[in-house]
């Protein structure tokens, strides 16, 4: 029986970790891309840019706020931004941290946390639920945009 289960890891192992070595290189990329989407983002939350902040959402997101407000399109989160803005001003910073990446085909499932300061110095920590699209030139956006009741 121990020589049975010796013959089977011996097999399994190396499947396993080609699966593994795969999954990580998959997240590895995707990951770089999500960061340097979020460096797009957190300059156009710095500058009060609200189409700098839309570059990186898919055209059919949808966004959701903490009260359960939930925005479609990427015309109306723009809208909805460009309003905040002009109301609340810029952020002073904004660094969105991923916690944890699940890769689904084309989609992307990322928790994480972000550190907003806003214009008057307040400070706040968002947590939230992104699922990222893969488009068709293999670029990723946010498709949905949750965020978490405190």
């Amino acid at each position: 029986m121990y020589s049975r289960l010796l013959r089977y890891l011996a097999l399994a192992l190396p499947f396993a970790f080609t699966q593994s070595d795969a999954l990580a290189a998959a997240h590895d990329g995707a990951a770089a891309d999500i960061r340097a989407a979020y460096g797009v983002w957190s300059r156009g939350m710095q500058q009060g840019d609200a189409s700098l902040v839309m570059s990186v959402f898919d055209e059919e997101a949808v966004w959701c706020a903490q009260d359960g407000r939930c925005f479609s399109g990427r015309a109306a989160i723009e809208t909805m931004n460009r309003e905040r803005f002009q109301k609340n001003g810029a952020m002073r910073s904004a660094e969105p941290k991923t916690t944890k990446l699940a890769e689904d085909g084309d989609f992307i499932h990322e928790w994480g946390n972000t550190r907003i300061v806003s214009a008057t110095g307040e400070i706040r920590v968002v947590h939230y639920l992104a699922v990222w699209r893969r488009q068709q030139d293999g670029a990723w956006k946010i498709f949905r945009d949750i965020l978490l009741p405190s």
